[in-house]
């Protein structure tokens, strides 16, 4: 397959590189940063073909009611939110208000936009499938995704989802 056909010439690149680094006696701060930048390569590259992957594949849909604070809180788990993101919760006053979906891409779609990738990026890190496919799954939940930007001062991001019926399970 593709996927295998990627992955392992990157599996040589990356055993390579941690061997040179663990053999190499006393680096100096040149080759410590060198290693660096290939690890963080490594990891750009990984997480850019995992969302290559996810935007060809056709998504399956496992829908069940959830709790959105638990989706949002799930999304946020482990994340470090730079000084420049500023993070509101508009969630209704209930604090158990219900939706129903799929609580994983939802949580993918909540943690894409915290990380801010758009459709169009200038961060060295991603190629910009975070929206696009934060819209497919907002799509494929019955939702929708609105942004709203100000150059110069920033982009809100808007997710619209159904409520649970009482009648749903």
């Amino acid at each position: 397959s593709v996927a295998h056909e990627i992955r392992t010439p990157l599996s040589v690149i990356r055993n390579a590189a941690y061997f040179l680094e663990a053999s190499a006696k006393d680096p100096d701060e040149d080759a410590k940063a060198s290693f660096e930048e290939i690890k963080r390569g490594l990891i750009s590259t990984d997480h850019i073909f995992e969302e290559l992957l996810d935007y060809a594949r056709d998504p399956k849909v496992e829908k069940s009611v959830f709790v959105l604070r638990d989706v949002i809180d799930h999304a946020l788990l482990g994340m470090s939110l730079s000084t420049d993101i500023e993070l509101k919760r508009i969630v209704h006053e209930e604090s158990a208000l219900r939706a129903w979906g799929d609580m994983q891409q939802i949580s993918r779609v909540l943690r894409n936009l915290i990380e801010n990738e758009p459709l169009f990026t200038t961060k060295p890190a991603g190629i910009g499938l975070g929206l696009a496919l934060s819209h497919r799954y907002a799509k494929l939940n019955h939702g929708y995704l609105e942004a709203e930007s100000t150059p110069g001062k920033g982009t809100t991001f808007t997710l619209t989802l159904p409520a649970s019926n009482a009648g749903q399970t």
